[in-house]
């Protein structure tokens, strides 16, 4: 247990080291719920698999998006799923190790681990090219790719007949994916209004 708070304290540290300082801007000039309205929008925006209710609660868990902009909080999501991706990928590994699935299943792990592990490079990629301030088109894809190899590792158990073991993992990733999305999505318009 204690590893965990370790853990979390470390993890939020880690947060509030790489959000760029042009990101986080004095709480006087950020909406007073720049999250709720954030999730409100891309809740508006987006499709039926979005949920309001994990957007809030996912970037609320974050101290440091209560003291940042929109940008930020783009930031924020992309280190919550690459965060996410590399537990995923630990938590097949260890699957695989402990030999807790048939020789079918194993299959499937080993195709999402491979998955998993080309979700990490892009995330790090996306997230390098993200604190450029570079355009958000090639992190769009990229995350974009991601989704689709979420569906796909769900999909590689359904084809065998298996349950996947991983579908809360791949849910909360495509959950945050959809908000990166909505977040560039955001960022690249005209935000005059919705600022």
């Amino acid at each position: 247990m204690r590893s965990s708070s370790i853990f979390l304290y470390s993890l939020v540290f880690i947060f509030s080291l790489l959000v760029p300082l042009q990101c986080v801007t004095p709480t006087d000039n950020v909406s007073a719920d720049i999250i709720n309205k954030t999730c409100e929008t891309c809740a508006q925006k987006t499709s039926s698999n979005y949920s309001y209710d994990f957007c809030y609660s996912s970037l609320a868990a974050v101290p440091v998006s209560h003291a940042t902009d929109l940008a930020g909080l783009g930031l924020i999501a992309l280190e919550l799923a690459l965060e996410n991706a590399t537990n995923t990928f630990w938590i097949i590994s260890g699957m695989l190790t402990k030999n807790e699935s048939d020789l079918r299943c194993s299959s499937c792990l080993e195709s999402c681990m491979e998955l998993y592990l080309e979700m990490n490079i892009k995330l790090e990629e996306s997230i390098g090219e993200y604190m450029s301030g570079k355009k958000h088109d090639a992190i769009y894809l990229w995350v974009s790719e991601i989704m689709q190899a979420t569906n796909k590792c769900e999909a590689g158990f359904k084809e065998e007949s298996n349950e996947s073991p991983l579908t809360r993992e791949n849910n909360t990733l495509n959950q945050l994916c959809g908000i990166i999305m909505c977040i560039i999505d955001l960022t690249s318009s005209d935000l005059n209004s919705w600022s």
